[in-house]
């Protein structure tokens, strides 16, 4: 029982079924961000970097980037990647391509 949870969904959009495009976020991620399937940006794993991987391809954030717009990275959009000793999502994942502003140091 859910009373809460069945409140706000009866004054909601809801989704009955979710479905990701992978079993693992990355490629998930890119799906989303780019508007293409992992068949066709051939990641499949953590470790393959897209942009050099399958092809330096658009994302919706960089598209606003590029039209004028401010763009932030907030919370983990971009799946993360090793810089230095941390894992930053400030990488080259998001920036500088898609995000003009990287998040703030914790």
């Amino acid at each position: 029982r859910s009373p809460n949870i069945d409140q706000l969904a009866s004054h909601s959009l809801l989704f009955q079924n979710a479905f990701a495009q992978q079993a693992v976020c990355a490629p998930s991620r890119v799906s989303f961000l780019t508007g293409r399937r992992p068949d066709t940006t051939r990641l499949y794993d953590f470790n393959s970097y897209w942009r050099v991987h399958a092809g330096n391809f658009s994302t919706i954030p960089q598209y606003f980037k590029e039209n004028g717009y401010v763009t932030m990275s907030v919370g983990k959009v971009f799946h993360p990647a090793l810089v230095g000793t941390h894992f930053s999502a400030e990488s080259l994942f998001s920036r500088p391509f898609s995000v003009s502003i990287g998040p703030a140091s914790r």
